[in-house]
């Protein structure tokens, strides 16, 4: 009788081993496949999001400008180029810009060629001069890449202009207060519809970036003397953006 009752209580322990890898083989086949429903847990709390935004003003032009000289020889295109791009220092020096806001981006010597014959021959060498300006005073953007157009010449090249923020951590922190004022709102008003009382949060999370608002475009008139007429100045377009930031917010339930 003994050996009949060990014998059943062994089958019934390698039963319930089997069933049990049986289980753990499914809920892990369950999730290698993405598309298979199981349960992990059960939410707790109040889910919400906030967003808060602010609009933020474009304070700092950065332009990128330069000059291109070619001549037959390096050492003739190195000196054209270097007495323009003087020129063009000294020009946006006399602007208001100030010397650590000018900044070399980038310098370059190369040969050009004649493809009309058999062979490519070296007629001459062009050189490039880049420097990185930051305007730190949009309104006089326009006024200063005239005037050192002036400066440069037929030598002088504008390669792009973009605006941006200066200390744009300080909007950020604007636009997180709102943000998480926005889901404390939101969470105050789901956990008074659902007869609770509404505790800390228990996760928050944060994302954000920017979005573009209609450019704001600067014109000044100024007089040329000698009666040339009235000269417009360059006009340029510095707008504004939208800074945005969202959160997420678990709150306790208490």
């Amino acid at each position: 009788m003994k050996k009949v009752t060990h014998l059943l209580l062994a089958v019934l322990v390698l039963g319930a081993l089997s069933f049990s890898a049986w289980g753990c083989g499914a809920a892990t086949a369950a999730n290698d496949n993405p598309g298979s429903v199981y349960v992990v847990g059960q939410n707790t709390g109040i889910s919400v999001s906030g967003v808060g935004t602010v609009v933020v003003v474009r304070d700092l032009a950065i332009l990128n400008i330069g000059v291109q000289t070619q001549s037959s020889t390096v050492a003739e295109a190195q000196q054209e180029a270097a007495v323009a791009m003087t020129e063009v220092m000294a020009a946006l020096k006399a602007s208001g810009v100030a010397d650590k806001d000018i900044t070399t981006s980038g310098y370059s010597v190369y040969p050009v060629y004649n493809y009309m014959s058999d062979a490519a021959i070296i007629i001459g060498y062009t050189v490039s001069n880049s420097i990185t300006v930051k305007i730190r005073h949009i309104e006089d953007a326009g006024n200063i890449i005239d005037e050192a157009a002036l400066a440069g010449g037929d030598a002088l090249r504008i390669n792009n202009i973009y605006f941006t923020v200066d200390n744009p951590e300080q909007y950020n922190d604007i636009a997180r207060e709102r943000a998480m004022a926005d889901a404390l709102t939101r969470a105050g008003q789901l956990a008074k519809l659902g007869g609770v009382e509404l505790g800390k949060p228990a996760y928050i999370t944060e994302s954000g970036g920017y979005s573009s608002l209609p450019p704001v475009v600067y014109y000044e008139t100024a007089t040329v003397s000698g009666g040339a007429g009235d000269r417009y100045t360059t006009p340029i377009s510095s707008g504004e953006s939208e800074l945005t930031v969202y959160v997420q917010v678990v709150y306790n339930i208490q």
